[in-house]
């Protein structure tokens, strides 16, 4: 019962993120919410694969490198399909709740130490980044779609970062503007970190000017 619940406050997490992120929640529960939301994610998504392969359009987004894979060990019926649900599982319960602590964590130190934007701890923080990824898990399948892959990416991102702003303010009784303040300017850092490290590299592999 108490996972039907998590599962029901995920998806009501869509329509009414003031609401369900307003809740007092902690980082376990907010984990059984996020596992709760990824089975499902992870069922529609082999699913939707499975009919997108059948009618030509390949395994998703792991299409191409597991027929590489598979190659390797000859021999081995459909160990392509294999692979790609295993690579699947391992995105879905292993790779985006770690992306989930190393982003929350991101959010948290630049909104707290250099913004001074939050007001709880890192707990507050995690937890309304799991809310935030409410909508990636439900509409993932979307993105496995050719026809539909784009819109879906923008359509995801946009909802995230609704929700996301929404969640922060819940979770840490600041407001919302502030919140939405605070995560517009973190995700400027962050873009300008990475364009930094990313100029740096390329100077470093090449330091003079080309003749």
């Amino acid at each position: 019962m108490e996972q039907k619940n998590k599962f029901a406050s995920g998806f009501k997490t869509l329509f009414s993120p003031g609401k369900e992120s307003s809740r007092k929640i902690d980082l376990v529960s907010a984990m059984k919410m996020y596992y709760s939301v990824a089975a499902f994610g992870f069922v529609v998504a082999v699913l939707v694969s499975v009919l997108v392969h059948y009618y030509g359009g390949g395994l998703g987004i792991f299409h191409s490198s597991l027929y590489n894979l598979s190659s390797i060990l000859p021999g081995i019926p459909y160990l392509h399909a294999v692979l790609y649900i295993i690579m699947m599982a391992v995105l879905f319960f292993l790779l985006i709740p770690i992306g989930l602590f190393i982003n929350a964590a991101i959010y948290h130190a630049v909104g707290k130490f250099f913004l001074k934007a939050w007001n709880g701890g890192y707990e507050k923080t995690f937890v309304a980044v799991v809310f935030g990824e409410m909508p990636a898990l439900f509409l993932f399948w979307l993105m496995l779609l050719p026809f539909v892959k784009l819109f879906a990416v923008a359509l995801i991102c946009v909802w995230e970062f609704v929700i996301l702003t929404i969640a922060l303010a819940s979770q840490h009784k600041v407001d919302r503007v502030k919140s939405f303040a605070a995560l517009l300017a973190t995700l400027f850092i962050i873009v300008a970190i990475a364009l930094l490290v990313i100029g740096v590299a390329v100077g470093s592999f090449y330091p003079y000017p080309v003749q």
